[in-house]
């Protein structure tokens, strides 16, 4: 998920391009492939050919940075065999959908004030 300032973005970011239900294996490894290229990424499980999340936007630009690895349940988590393979253009399978209209009322901006209620 994306974090600015260290608060997770999940309210922001969700639904179809952001993230996707996935029945995962408790009972095995599972091997996951993430391709990015440019400002488009894909999520693969195992050896399925179809990737099972398509991000059709990423929401900063690429930059070199960190990647993190952690589990927020209340379970133990293990990672094995954890590989950074950079390579120039990955081709990207999935196609992007045009972007639907806003609803009516939307809200679209905002800012947020440090202000407490006390000093008003």
């Amino acid at each position: 998920m994306p974090v600015y300032n260290g608060v997770g973005g999940w309210q922001l970011y969700h639904g179809p391009g952001f993230s996707n239900a996935v029945d995962l294996p408790a009972d095995k490894w599972l091997h996951v492939r993430i391709v990015i290229n440019d400002t488009r990424a894909e999520v693969f499980f195992d050896d399925n050919p179809e990737p099972v999340l398509f991000i059709s936007r990423l929401k900063r630009a690429p930059i070199a940075g960190n990647i993190a690895l952690s589990n927020f349940a209340p379970e133990d988590a293990w990672y094995a065999n954890v590989s950074i393979t950079p390579e120039e253009g990955l081709p990207i399978l999935s196609k992007s959908l045009p972007t639907p209209p806003l609803p009516a009322g939307a809200i679209t901006g905002w800012e947020v004030s440090l202000r407490s209620a006390k000093s008003r």
